[in-house]
């Protein structure tokens, strides 16, 4: 019987969603490819995307937060885990060269903050150096196991690099700009009250 893969994702909250910045620098639509989908080794699905850089290009911190691990695996080589500051969302790097150095476990970073290098570590000695990198949602409750699910970062990492290389979003209008123009007529004056010379009535 044919098998299938799991590829079920989250879409992430726009209002506890913190704000992002790229994984890399310059990052540009065109070189993005949706791959989430994709299917991987032991009917895996990817749940991640892939973004070809040279070996050694900084990787940078795309929320402020705090370096949740590191770790080394068969697969995904050497990587890093970063959570924002609030544990909402857990970001995942591999197949890095190298960590930033100083950089430990613990460590809070800030948004664009170096963090690693792009590299060809685990399986990605196939397939050239790349960054894979996965959003996943966590659960407050805590746990590894427990994660509340995967957020495709296609679409983020599209809308981010549209935005510009800071991703920061577009200045908010106040309400009162947004509002037609209405020319209000100004009140008429009140009358003045006249005196005599004398300080009586006119």
């Amino acid at each position: 019987m044919p098998r299938f893969i799991n590829a079920s994702f989250v879409t992430p909250d726009p209002f506890t969603f913190p704000r992002m910045g790229p994984p890399v620098p310059d990052l540009a639509p065109g070189e993005l490819r949706d791959s989430y989908f994709s299917f991987r080794s032991g009917y895996r699905a990817h749940k991640a995307i892939d973004i070809s850089r040279m070996t050694g290009t900084p990787l940078l911190a795309v929320v402020d937060g705090f370096v949740e691990k590191k770790m080394r695996s068969p697969l995904g080589g050497i990587t890093l885990y970063l959570v924002d500051t609030e544990r909402r969302y857990r970001f995942f790097y591999a197949h890095l060269s190298r960590y930033a150095e100083g950089l430990t476990e613990g460590t809070a970073v800030s948004r664009g903050q170096v963090i690693g290098f792009v590299g060809a570590t685990g399986n990605a000695r196939y397939t050239g150096a790349h960054l894979h990198f996965q959003i996943m949602a966590v659960d407050p409750n805590g746990g590894w196991s427990s994660d509340l699910g995967t957020v495709n970062p296609y679409p983020v990492l599209r809308d981010l690099a549209k935005l510009g290389p800071q991703g920061e979003p577009p200045p908010i209008v106040p309400t009162e700009m947004l509002l037609p123009f209405m020319a209000i007529p100004e009140p008429p004056a009140p009358p003045v009250a006249s005196v005599t010379d004398e300080g009586g009535a006119p």
